[in-house]
């Protein structure tokens, strides 16, 4: 695996994502429109967890969705999905301070 990727998956571990979410992530990165089964038989997530991770690195603004007949996935340029991660993490984490106070 490259330096980057390396590097990626320290900081997205480092921020709390699991590693099912990185896998998912990562096999997108690698591959482009995939389904949810192509995505689990790639990234080894068990087909009963995959959707849950996949609405989660949705969530995240990693992955979009094409809502086609099966969906398929497709991850957001690195760049721009960072951002939006790095925001959705802050928010998070102000939303628990707020409850903590």
């Amino acid at each position: 695996m490259s330096l980057i990727f390396e590097d990626l998956k320290k900081f997205l571990k480092k921020i709390n994502l699991t590693n099912y979410e990185i896998n998912a992530y990562f096999s997108l990165l690698k591959s482009d429109n995939l389904t949810a089964r192509e995505i689990s038989t790639k990234s080894r997530i068990p087909n009963g967890r995959i959707y849950d991770v996949l609405t989660s690195i949705h969530e995240y603004g990693l992955v979009d969705v094409q809502m086609t007949r099966p969906k398929k996935y497709k991850a957001i340029n690195p760049n721009i999905a960072l951002k939006t991660l790095i925001t959705k993490k802050d928010e998070e984490r102000e939303e628990e301070t707020k409850i903590t106070y």
